[in-house]
C-alpha cells in the first residue's frame, strides 16, 4: 500500500487521503471522532483503476475506471455516497496517481508508485462518451460544463477501406455510359471521422485547487504518526498548502490535525496561519456555521471572540477564492 497525497472534496471542504493498493486508487477519510468519542480510522470512501481504450490511445492518457461496486459484492457505486463530492475526489485521485507515474517516467526515475507499463502514461486521465456507466456519464458531462475537464477532438482517416458489401447494391443495375452495371468487384474508400475524448488533466486539478499535496510513502497499514514521520523524512513532491487553511477540520482527531500541520509546515505555511487552523479545530468552528451555532464564550469584543472571528474569516476568504463552490454540485 502506498499513500500518494491529499485531495479536497469540494462539496464538503474536507481533505481525503489518496492510497494505491492492489492496482486500485482509493480515497480515504481522515480519522474523525464519533459521537461516543471513538476514533474512526481512515474509512474507505471510493476506488477506481486505470485501463486503456481507443480514447486513451488517441490522447495518451490512461482510461479511468470507476466501476459499480455491486458487481463485486461491495457498495452500489464506486463511492460510498453519491452527491457528496466523492466522485470528483475519486477522479482527482486517479489524476494524481497518473501524474506521479508521468513525472517519474519523464525524469527516468523508478518511482515507488507506477501504473502498468502497458497503459498510456500521460499527465491525467481520459474517458470516452458511450463507453462508461450512466453515473460516470453524468459526472463527465457536468465536469465539462464547469471547465474541470475538456473534450479533445481528434481527426482520423482510414484509407482504402473496402465497403463493397455495404454499397454494391446501390451501384449494380445503374446505367453507365450507355450500358448497365451488372457486377461490382470492389469499392475502396477513405473514411474520415472525428473522435471526441474527455480528458481530466493534472494542470486542471491544480487550477481548480483540488490538490493539497503529492507524496509517495510506503505503508503496511495507515497510521497517522507513521505518515507524518515519513513525510518529515522523505519530503513532499508538490504542495499547495494555502487550501489547508480553508478545509473543514471539525471532528478530526488530534493526530489528523497534526498530520495537516506537518504537511503545512513542510510546505512553508506561516505558523500564525496554522495556529488559526488549530484554533478552529479546538473550538469546532467553520465558516459554514451560523452565528447561533457559535459557542457562547465567543462574545464579539472578547479575546476569544476576536480570535474566533479571525480564524473563521481567514478560512472563509480562502474558501471563497478556491472556487470549490463552483464544483460542489457535481454528481
Amino acid at each position: 500500500m502506498i499513500a500518494l497525497g491529499v485531495v479536497i472534496n469540494p462539496k464538503l471542504k474536507v481533505p481525503l487521503l489518496v492510497v494505491a493498493e492492489g492496482g486500485h486508487i482509493h480515497i480515504r477519510a481522515f480519522p474523525t471522532v464519533d459521537e461516543d468519542g471513538e476514533d474512526q480510522d481512515w474509512e474507505d470512501l471510493g476506488d477506481g483503476y486505470y485501463g486503456s481504450d481507443s480514447g486513451s490511445s488517441i490522447t495518451g492518457l490512461p482510461r479511468s475506471h470507476t466501476p459499480n461496486g455491486r458487481r463485486h459484492g461491495l457498495r452500489p457505486n464506486s463511492v460510498v455516497e453519491t452527491g457528496q463530492g466523492y466522485g470528483t475526489s475519486l477522479y482527482t485521485a486517479l489524476c494524481l496517481g497518473a501524474h506521479q507515474n508521468y513525472e517519474a517516467r519523464e525524469e527516468g526515475e523508478s518511482n515507488r508508485y507506477t501504473i502498468s507499463k502497458y497503459l498510456p502514461t500521460g499527465d491525467g486521465i481520459s474517458s470516452m462518451e458511450g463507453t462508461r456507466s450512466e453515473s460516470a456519464e453524468d459526472w463527465w458531462s457536468a465536469a465539462r460544463r464547469r471547465k474541470l475537464v475538456s473534450s479533445e477532438e481528434h481527426d482520423e482517416t482510414d484509407e482504402g477501406v473496402n465497403v463493397t458489401s455495404e454499397y454494391a447494391y446501390r451501384i449494380e443495375g445503374q446505367e453507365y455510359e450507355g450500358g448497365e452495371i451488372t457486377n461490382v468487384n470492389t469499392i475502396d474508400v477513405d473514411v474520415s471521422k472525428i473522435t471526441n475524448v474527455d480528458v481530466y488533466k493534472w494542470q486542471s486539478a491544480i487550477e481548480h485547487n483540488l490538490i493539497i499535496a503529492s507524496f509517495t510513502v510506503d505503508v503496511v497499514e495507515i497510521k497517522v504518526r507513521g505518515l507524518w514521520r515519513a513525510l518529515q523524512q522523505d519530503g513532499i513532491h508538490e504542495a499547495y498548502p494555502r487550501w489547508i487553511l480553508a478545509i473543514d477540520v471539525r471532528g478530526l482527531t488530534l493526530d489528523a490535525i497534526n498530520l495537516l500541520g506537518v504537511i503545512g509546515q513542510s510546505a512553508g505555511v506561516d505558523e500564525a496561519d496554522l495556529t488559526n487552523l488549530r484554533y478552529r479545530w479546538e473550538h469546532g468552528l467553520d465558516p459554514s456555521m451560523e452565528i447561533r451555532q457559535l459557542p457562547l464564550q465567543f462574545r464579539a469584543n472578547s479575546a476569544e471572540g476576536l480570535a474566533a472571528r479571525e480564524a473563521v474569516e481567514q478560512a472563509a476568504e480562502i474558501r471563497q477564492a478556491s472556487g470549490w463552490d463552483l464544483l460542489a454540485d457535481l454528481p
